[in-house]
């Protein structure tokens, strides 16, 4: 469960958030470790940890590359926006040309051998509460 720019995790929402989280067993997104605690209180499942600079100037290929090697044990979210830009999402987001670049950086098939070779699996979120409802 996730919420745009993690408004859920303001303390006016969060209870309700962290509420529907739990009725449906799904893992939440927690953006600093101070959430992490938060959310883990409460039972839920977040990962360990949350990487935020593989965005704007921060997504290239050198960076991912720092960000792998830096990659401690235990679960770790990676935030992009990746996306194709098209007419509209020029017209509202001044994030849109950006997202191109991170799809050719993400998608590029070199990522799969240096991650296997680090031992890295890539997962998604249902790895973290396998028996979610959706």
């Amino acid at each position: 469960l996730d919420s745009h720019h993690h408004s859920a995790l303001h303390a006016s929402v969060q209870p309700v958030f962290a509420a529907i989280a739990a009725e449906r067993n799904l893992p939440v997104r927690a953006a600093s470790p101070a959430a992490q605690a938060v959310l883990r209180a409460r039972g839920l499942k977040t990962p360990d940890r949350f990487l935020d600079s593989f965005y704007d100037a921060g997504a290239t290929r050198e960076n991912l590359r720092v960000l792998i090697a830096g990659l401690e044990e235990g679960t770790s979210e990676l935030m992009c926006h990746p996306g194709y830009a098209d007419e509209e999402l020029r017209s509202g987001s001044s994030y849109a040309e950006a997202r191109d670049r991170e799809v050719a950086i993400l998608c590029d098939p070199s990522w799969r051998e240096i991650l296997a070779g680090a031992g890295i699996a890539l997962v998604s979120f249902e790895a973290l509460a396998p028996d979610a409802i959706a």
